[in-house]
């Protein structure tokens, strides 16, 4: 009796990879920034898939929208205070991954094309600590 139960525990932690078609475990590791769901998918042989899920197709189709709603913080780089900002490094190949900046006090120069975005130094997150302290900041850390 105790080996069905425990095999029924087993056979509902273990749900089927969304990538690989694999059997694995599925945690919600973080919130992202448009709104969807980060999904990691841990296999027996220590594969890791990452793959993102959104709670609607209306929240798929609508985020893209920006809100104004600023976070400051301690910068973890160089301790100053600034804004939190974020963008995706790989775009093409990894359209899930998120990666984050502190964005401080405004220096000379314009960025773009037409010069009418003024400069502003910026911090990069470089070590994963840094990015955990960001996302508990920001209320999206799952783990």
């Amino acid at each position: 009796m105790n080996q069905q139960k425990q095999e029924m525990t087993q056979t509902e932690a273990y749900k089927s990879c969304v990538i690989c078609g694999n059997p694995g475990v599925e945690k919600h590791s973080e919130g992202l920034p448009d709104r969807g769901e980060m999904i990691k998918v841990i296999h027996n042989d220590g594969k890791i898939c990452e793959f993102v899920e959104y709670a609607s197709i209306s929240s798929f189709m609508e985020r893209g929208k920006k809100k104004k709603d600023p976070q400051l913080m301690d910068c973890p780089e160089c301790g100053h205070e600034g804004r939190i900002g974020n963008y995706r490094p790989k775009k093409a190949k990894q359209s899930h991954r998120w990666d984050y900046f502190i964005v401080h006090e405004q220096i000379e120069g314009f960025w773009g094309k037409n010069h009418k975005i003024k400069k502003r130094r910026r911090c990069y997150m470089k070590t994963e600590q840094q990015r955990n302290e960001i996302l508990k900041r920001l209320g999206r850390c799952r783990l």
